[in-house]
């Protein structure tokens, strides 16, 4: 099967059960909507109802191509009549239009019954009124058609006596089939609840395991970078005392050589001061004698060479 090509085997036990509710008379469902899985073209029942047109016309998208299978009038009175709704919303791409344009031909062979198949793109384009003129053109168009369908219809409801209905194997099997689909189907739902409930629980225990751990790291973080911050200040307390013991070092060193160098030169100072003393006395007592030893031993010279004595005056 192409790519392009519409799949209608994947889920055609929905499809078909869908397609059987609405036909049956019998049934409340007079709606159904069937929606592409995802990107692939298969297509799916996505909803059904009995809220008739109005409640249809509510669940197109704008953005999706989706088929609509709704009956028209009411049984009872044999004005019951089926229209296909061809959805394709005005936010579709148009690659998407054209490719859902070609899945129309199958759509039609599969929905058979409909006598009707409707084109729209806004909800305006879908009212009961208008489904119902559209309705009313294809039986003026063609009466034959549709007194077969309303006889086979009929027939469907036969009553044979005066409390028997006549049985119809082929339809009490797809109503079996239908009862067997929609219970699996709400099993199958259940079990999606209980599911997506089991995931919802692990991821809330996930997030919540992952909200704890990155609570520690940052708070490791912010010990570690507390711990890094003190650490750092130690470090510079400790090297501004280093410093301050380095000046205060070089401040003794400095202040005792000052020390030592006015000691010496006071000691210097003092001994020139004794120097000056010693001489100053020195003069004091030369002043104070009654001749200079220099001049006396002048004289003394002097005398010794006019008045020399003669051996025998020395004698006597």
């Amino acid at each position: 099967m192409s790519t392009q090509t519409v799949n209608l085997d994947t889920y055609s036990l929905s499809l078909l059960t869908a397609k059987e509710d609405i036909l049956n008379p019998r049934s409340s469902t007079n709606w159904a909507l069937f929606a592409y899985d995802g990107l692939t073209n298969k297509l799916k029942l996505a909803d059904s109802g009995a809220g008739g047109v109005t409640e249809l016309v509510g669940k197109f998208h704008i953005s999706k191509p989706q088929y609509g299978l709704c009956k028209v009038g009411s049984g009872e009175t044999g004005g019951l009549r089926i229209a296909m709704i061809n959805w394709v919303g005005q936010n579709v791409e148009d690659y998407r239009r054209k490719e859902c344009a070609s899945h129309i031909p199958a759509i039609k062979s599969f929905f058979k019954e409909a006598h009707v198949f409707i084109s729209a793109e806004k909800a305006e384009d879908v009212t009961e009124e208008k489904i119902r003129a559209e309705l009313a053109k294809t039986q003026a168009n063609a009466p034959a058609q549709w007194a077969r369908r309303s006889s086979r219809s009929a027939d469907k409801e036969d009553l044979v006596g005066t409390n028997y209905r006549k049985t119809n194997a082929a339809m009490e099997m797809r109503l079996i089939n239908r009862d067997s689909f929609w219970a699996r189907a709400e099993r199958e739902e259940e079990a999606r609840k209980d599911e997506e409930k089991r995931r919802a629980v692990e991821e809330r225990r996930r997030l919540e395991r992952e909200r704890i751990l990155k609570e520690r790291r940052d708070a490791d973080e912010r010990d570690r970078k507390m711990n890094e911050k003190l650490q750092m200040i130690e470090e510079q307390r400790r090297k501004q005392a280093e410093q301050a013991e380095e000046l205060r070092t070089k401040e003794k060193f400095k202040w005792d050589e000052q020390k030592r160098e006015h000691e010496d030169d006071m000691r210097a100072r003092l001994r020139r001061s004794e120097s000056i003393e010693k001489a100053a006395e020195a003069a004091v007592l030369v002043s104070q004698r009654s001749m200079n030893p220099r001049e006396f031993f002048r004289q003394l010279s002097s005398s010794s060479s006019q008045s020399p004595t003669s051996p025998g005056s020395s004698r006597s």
